[in-house]
């Protein structure tokens, strides 16, 4: 092939990628939020009653500040926790308010206070009960994950990387989603080195696929890096967690551009080589 013909081919090639990649990046959503049901395992109190000394509870997970509950008030947090798992937020609430006005700095008592308001959709209330938890025990993960996942729902990015560092420097395995709030916050910040280390972090912890989505932000992550190939695998693979997500066609018109985008960007470099 003669060089100024080679150089037209390879120039065409080009402005086909940069077309069908501005394409993709304008048709693929922000990661989608995470649902508003808080996981068992982003719970005020993970495994182990946090109002109980019996045993190992994690450490700085609970402490015995978020420990220091009146036997009253802890059949009045049993009360309201089978009504919460029930979805019964009118008999949790009330519960909850009769325990803590017999323990008004259980720390727990409000962080889970401030996961019934999260899942009302009462936000500000739930901002102001999770940092009441933190006022009566700085220790308690969970409260911080709540504010995190509160500014991560509000667009609140840097907020986002505040929570989720400080839980993660007073126990960096303990509470596994504050990765992937991290790394999210940092793909809509375009720190993509960032983004990915922390949706990579996620991924090894996230052993039962609590949240598949990890995957098609890391797909979303790796598209912006050009790794195209690499961005349609993880997105095949959430699809094989979530064979019936609402979005599934989607994902696989994604997955068709994306394979698309990295036979075009190999056919540039063999042009290029030829």
């Amino acid at each position: 092939m003669p060089i100024l013909l080679r150089i037209h081919v390879t120039l065409f090639v080009l402005c086909l990628t940069l077309f069908a990649n501005r394409a993709y990046a304008q048709n693929v959503p922000t990661p989608s939020v995470p649902t508003i049901s808080v996981p068992k395992s982003e719970a005020c109190i993970p495994g182990t009653p946090a109002w109980t000394t019996d045993g190992d509870v994690g450490g700085a997970t609970v402490t015995l500040t978020s420990m220091l509950v009146s036997t009253k008030a802890k059949r009045t947090y049993e009360h309201a926790l089978k009504a919460l798992t029930l979805k019964n937020f009118d008999e949790a609430e009330k519960q909850l308010k009769m325990a803590l006005s017999i323990s008004p700095v259980s720390a727990v008592g409000w962080c889970l206070m401030g996961t019934l308001h999260e899942e009302k959709f009462e936000l500000d209330k739930a901002s102001i009960d999770y940092s009441q938890a933190l006022s009566a025990d700085s220790q308690l993960l969970p409260a911080y994950l709540g504010l995190a996942r509160i500014a991560f729902r509000e667009k609140r990015w840097h907020q986002v990387l505040r929570f989720t560092d400080q839980l993660s420097k007073v126990d960096p395995v303990a509470f596994p989603a504050a990765y992937f709030y991290n790394a999210a916050a940092n793909f809509n910040l375009r720190d993509l080195n960032s983004a990915e280390k922390n949706a990579r972090k996620f991924e090894s912890l996230d052993t039962e696929h609590e949240r598949p989505q990890v995957y098609l932000l890391l797909g979303d992550i790796l598209a912006r890096e050009r790794h195209f190939a690499g961005a349609a695998e993880q997105k095949k693979f959430f699809l094989t967690i979530v064979p019936d997500a609402d979005d599934t066609d989607e994902i696989k018109e994604q997955i068709k551009i994306l394979e698309d985008l990295s036979r075009r960007k190999e056919k540039v470099g063999v042009t290029s080589i030829n």
